[in-house]
């Protein structure tokens, strides 16, 4: 299971190290001043910070989308043999709507961009039909 503490500094910590190694500096004492700097509480990263509230509306299940057709029921076959309570994708656990709403749109062959990858097409000048 996700341990949203462990997986915030895991994410900070691999940050720091690709900033350390983009930004070589010659120096050794400026160098070691500069990780040392980026290893300050609140610098690079600051929480995690955890939404216990549900702030999204609930869609249905992938079971529901399945007895009506919307995905496929080969999903009950992505885990084996894994007795259902160890498995990772929990059939029956309520999605949210939008993302009951992207599987659909999927299913309708239409195109689906987060709006970071949107903000990377755009930032690359890449034309957008929406």
């Amino acid at each position: 299971m996700l341990n949203p503490i462990e997986a915030s500094q895991q994410i900070k910590d691999e940050f720091i190290g690709y900033i350390t190694t983009s930004f070589q500096i010659a120096d050794e004492e400026y160098s070691n001043q500069f990780k040392k700097e980026l290893q300050r509480e609140g610098l690079v990263a600051k929480g995690p910070y955890l939404d216990v509230s549900d702030s999204f509306v609930k869609g249905r299940s992938l079971s529901e989308l399945m007895k009506m057709g919307v995905v496929s029921k080969l999903f009950t076959e992505l885990e084996g043999d894994i007795p259902d309570g160890s498995k990772e994708l929990q059939l029956n656990r309520t999605l949210y709507l939008h993302q009951e709403s992207a599987i659909k749109k999927a299913n309708d062959n239409r195109v689906i961009l987060s709006l970071q990858q949107v903000q990377v097409l755009v930032r690359r000048n890449v034309s957008l039909f929406l």
